[in-house]
């Protein structure tokens, strides 16, 4: 079973007349812990310090639960999960939360938050394992012309997250569209990177839309590629 690293039950404060409504009533759980992620974070994790002691102190600071997939994904690896020390040393940080763990992380885990509190396993698992990918539709009819080639836009979609995608590799997400609408399917990770995409895109285009000498953009004809039966002795058969 996934070893629970306890944080202290997180409270959300009552609010007055006049006060803003505090995050916790706004926000859904994942929201809610999402929301943290985001905020610059005061800790000191000397460097180290091992990993499991280091989700501790982060799960603590930030009174969210973190579970680690210790006997599950993360047992795939000869590593000795104990022995494995940050290799940074944080005091009086302004980063967000969610760097630091990240940077604590490191390259061969990630995190994925579910029902209110972070989920840790490996990478692999995280873009290869459904149960990880979220589904999300994104309505980009604002960012799309008469004349917008949709394959195109696809493909920047892709080509700014460098995500995972099953019809390139057999496995990862998957996305469509729908009536001017963008259906992904994938990691929260790549998600969070969409996100900033179309922000970067409506920025720019309110920054310098187009005038009246906006320029007609053509569907690129494709290609037709001319199919060659393979030779004896090809090694085909």
């Amino acid at each position: 079973m996934s070893e629970r690293l306890l944080a202290e039950e997180s409270r959300a404060p009552e609010s007055t007349p006049g006060q803003e409504t505090p995050p916790s009533t706004k926000f859904t759980s994942n929201e809610l812990v999402e929301h943290k992620l985001q905020q610059p974070l005061q800790i000191r994790i000397p460097a180290g310090t091992t990993l499991r002691k280091g989700l501790e102190l982060i799960s603590r600071k930030l009174e969210v639960e973190i579970v680690v997939d210790w006997d599950g994904a993360l047992a795939n690896y000869a590593v000795n999960w104990d022995a494995v020390q940050v290799s940074y040393e944080f005091e009086h940080t302004t980063t967000s939360a969610g760097t630091v763990l990240e940077l604590v992380l490191g390259c061969c885990l990630r995190y994925v938050i579910r029902d209110g509190l972070i989920f840790v396993t490996t990478v692999i698992a995280s873009e290869e394992e459904d149960e990880f990918l979220e589904f999300r539709v994104y309505n980009v009819r604002d960012l799309l012309r008469q004349e917008t080639d949709t394959d195109e836009f696809m493909k920047l979609v892709r080509f700014a997250n460098n995500a995972v995608w099953q019809d390139e590799v057999g496995y990862g997400g998957r996305v469509q569209w729908h009536d001017g609408m963008l259906a992904v399917h994938q990691t929260q990770q790549v998600h969070r990177q969409i996100d900033r995409i179309f922000e970067q895109l409506r920025a720019a285009d309110k920054e310098h839309p187009w005038g009246p000498e906006r320029p007609v953009f053509k569907r690129a004809a494709k290609k037709k590629v001319p199919v060659v039966a393979p030779r004896s002795g090809d090694g085909f058969f």
